[in-house]
């Protein structure tokens, strides 16, 4: 299975949504994260969509309480 391709509209609104918000696609037995809003950023701290993208792609449960997991 392909990776989804959001369109530019689509793309636009879920990063500039004002909720923190990680948008993932179930391909081949794994979870890999799309996209993240812009509020996401900031909750989690992060400086860039990409390095969000990273560091859910390595540890997806990195800013999930262990209860939680």
């Amino acid at each position: 299975m392909k990776t989804y391709e959001f369109s530019a509209e689509t793309r636009a609104f879920i990063e500039n949504i004002p909720i923190p918000m990680a948008v993932y696609q179930y391909i081949e037995d794994q979870i890999k994260p799309l996209l993240v809003s812009k509020a996401y950023l900031a909750f989690f701290g992060y400086d860039s969509f990409q390095e969000a993208i990273y560091s859910l792609g390595i540890n997806l449960y990195r800013n999930v309480h262990p209860d939680d997991i």
